[in-house]
């Protein structure tokens, strides 16, 4: 490699590691908006070094996320299409509503952490993941729709969301992180695609209410305690496709399992 291209090469690297890592402000619709290029005309608004708010002030009532971002410089302007969406320091805390962008692919761990106002939230057919504690101890929470779109959620995805009495989980979704639905104490009834090869450990833990669980066909493990302290479900039907039933304790506290 001749020491010109391999300069190119080391520009060519550097620039995209820029790209990943800095983070911008901007303002549009009444907020500075702090993102973070990710791609190609392509960001995710987020908190992040020296930006302790994803948006400020910070939003109160309703917010209307915007589909894109329009950065202006002295002699260019761009469009970045907001695809990722994160938090930081309780930026949404604050909010009654919210209405996410169609151009959206996903949203962050934690991004609506404790947002104890929201009683319901459409997530766009966009979305393919839900982060890590994305929705956890959103507790006025009583509905919520997953698209068909959607394929990962995330450990704690919908921890703590006391208040939501059902859930449907999409066919599209193929893997699901732990204590995903854990303390969803009014949830009462659930069904898991057989899309989903495992249902991972304390998955429903401490859901109290929950009296039917569907299974479908096509899962193949239980991890430990997926259903503990589940105090309402008295019998769970094993789908055929099980080939595994995980951990050193039962998978399930007080239900009883049938093949």
């Amino acid at each position: 490699m001749t020491k010109k291209l391999m300069m190119v090469v080391a520009v060519a690297a550097a620039f995209g590691a820029w790209a990943e890592t800095e983070y911008r402000s901007l303002t549009q619709d009444g907020y500075t908006w702090c993102y973070r290029p990710v791609g190609w005309l392509e960001c995710a608004i987020g908190a992040g070094r020296d930006y302790d708010q994803a948006i400020w002030p910070v939003p109160t009532g309703h917010l209307t996320i915007p589909e894109y971002l329009l950065y202006k410089n002295y002699d260019y302007e761009s469009e970045y299409k907001v695809v990722g969406l994160y938090g930081g320091a309780k930026t949404f805390i604050s909010l009654s509503s919210i209405s996410l962008p169609n151009t959206l692919e996903y949203i962050g761990s934690g991004a609506f952490n404790g947002c104890t106002n929201f009683t319901s939230i459409t997530i766009p057919n966009s979305v393919t993941t839900i982060g890590g504690a994305a929705f956890s101890g959103c507790n006025s929470l009583t509905s919520i729709t997953i698209p068909n779109s959607v394929t990962d959620i995330g450990g704690s995805a919908f921890s703590g969301c006391s208040s939501l009495t059902s859930i449907t989980i999409p066919n599209s979704v193929t893997t699901i992180g732990g204590s995903a639905f854990a303390d969803c104490s009014s949830l009462q009834r659930i069904a898991v695609p057989g899309s989903v090869k495992s249902i991972p450990g304390d998955c429903f833990d401490n859901c109290s209410s929950l009296s039917e669980v569907t299974l479908a066909e096509g899962i193949e493990s239980i991890d430990s305690d997926a259903f503990a302290n589940c105090r309402s479900l008295q019998r769970i039907v094993l789908p055929s496709s099980i080939k595994t039933l995980n951990g050193a304790r039962h998978p399930v506290a007080s239900a009883t399992l049938v093949a």
